[in-house]
């Protein structure tokens, strides 16, 4: 194609010379150097810079997405998996008949102070655990070591209280408690007092060394389990029957005397006294 074509492309020089093509020769001081790639190094900034603070929630941002999805990562899923049966394996429910069940619940209300086995069972767990410190533990092993010691208090004012009765005479005609059924809910008083004194006794040296584990180990046979909420309860069931022992001994007392007075009082006495407990238990069952 001549040069003056209508292409528009304008020629290529060709070098000069014998036909052998050759490099141009440059200078020293016009050469440029080869580049080289270059490698991305990330340097941290510090943590307090607005950069870092940015990166640190969208980090948490994104870390956060399959806990919205309900997504859990395979181990973390065989992890709770395992810890759900762990905590099933030792769950202890309540007997299904109706007034079993009632009974069960006053006696844990008795023996634990709450009317279900959730947090004694809840509190074990927590303790057991790997690393736990277990003060949790502590303060509730406390809280029924002091209800245990109480309870022993109230239990010897009533031993002292019915042996002062059962070994002495009547001053008036008013109360006569050396009738046979009076003095008979006296003698059954005093017995139930000894009862939950002794009780309450073996229980302040067993929960002052009580473990979690020990609890936890109880809850996998049920029977072994509610056998020791008798025994938690004990004291407190005991004292319970030596006090309304001993408001029976007062009312057959009052009864076979011969004032007036004191049976309205007596009556309006055991009147308030009974609806007291029936509020109490149609709050508990």
């Amino acid at each position: 194609m001549s040069p003056g074509s209508s292409t528009g492309v304008a020629p290529v020089p060709q070098p000069k010379g014998n036909g052998d093509s050759q490099p141009p020769l440059v200078s020293p001081e016009n050469r440029q150097p080869s580049r080289k790639p270059t490698s991305l190094t990330f340097v941290a900034s510090p943590s307090n810079s607005p950069k870092a603070n940015s990166f640190e929630k969208e980090k948490a941002q994104v870390d956060s997405i399959p806990q919205i999805l309900g997504v859990q990562s395979p181990q973390s899923k065989a992890d709770a998996e395992r810890e759900e049966k762990e905590r099933w394996a030792y769950r202890i429910g309540f007997p299904r008949w109706v007034i079993l069940r009632k009974a069960a619940k006053i006696l844990c209300l008795l023996g634990l102070g709450t009317p279900n086995v959730d947090r004694i069972l809840h509190m074990a767990d927590l303790a057991s655990r790997p690393g736990a410190d277990g003060a949790e533990w502590r303060d509730f092993m406390q809280g029924l070591f002091n209800r245990a010691a109480n309870v022993n208090v109230v239990s010897s004012l009533i031993l002292a209280t019915t042996a002062a009765f059962l070994t002495t005479d009547p001053p008036t005609s008013i109360a006569i408690w050396t009738h046979p059924m009076p003095y008979v809910t006296l003698m059954a008083a005093f017995c139930l007092g000894f009862l939950s004194v002794g009780c309450g006794t073996f229980l302040l040296f067993v929960l002052s060394d009580a473990q979690a584990a020990a609890f936890k180990d109880l809850a996998h046979r049920p029977w072994r389990f509610w056998s020791a909420i008798c025994l938690l309860g004990a004291p407190t069931i005991f004292v319970g029957m030596a006090g309304l022992s001993g408001i029976l001994a007062l009312c057959f007392s009052v009864w076979h005397g011969d004032n007036l007075f004191a049976k309205m009082g007596l009556t309006l006495t055991i009147t308030v006294t009974f609806t007291v407990i029936g509020f109490f238990g149609a709050v508990v069952v």
